[in-house]
């Protein structure tokens, strides 16, 4: 996956669900209830906020399809992320331009680290010799 960019997904338009919080992403709101968590300080309520979202595309690689599974998941690992929306219809609509988009959501701290590292980006998989002499898989992103 490469040329990673911001996309905005028109649903967020609706400010009774969502609010802005800096250019490209959002806070669903309504998705966190804080009663949920009573027995926590108001301080610590964000570490369990992960109701933030951005929508992401990006365009396919020659080598690579989206339906499989990395490195999508190894995206999400690192960053503490989550696919809170497939976009089927942004997907559909646009598929004949060999781009994807996809929202992720998260903690508004992961989400602000994803975007920092992934926007302009590509993010692919290598396998490399580790020291043990066994082959693994690893995230890159340049």
């Amino acid at each position: 996956m490469k040329n990673i960019q911001f996309f905005h997904v028109k649903k967020y338009d609706n400010q009774t669900d969502y609010q802005l919080i800096e250019p490209g992403i959002y806070k669903e709101l309504g998705a966190f209830e804080p009663a949920q968590f009573s027995s926590i300080s108001e301080d610590d309520l964000h570490f369990f906020d992960d109701s933030y979202r951005m929508a992401i595309q990006f365009e396919i690689e020659d080598n690579e399809t989206f339906q499989g599974q990395y490195p999508m998941e190894d995206i999400l690992d690192q960053f503490s992320l989550h696919v809170a929306d497939f976009l089927d219809e942004e997907n559909s609509q646009r598929n004949r331009l060999n781009c994807e988009y996809v929202e992720l959501g998260g903690k508004l701290s992961c989400i602000q680290e994803a975007s920092h590292a992934l926007l302009g980006k590509r993010a692919f998989n290598e396998r490399y010799l580790d020291d043990d002499g066994e082959y693994y898989i690893r995230l890159v992103i340049e």
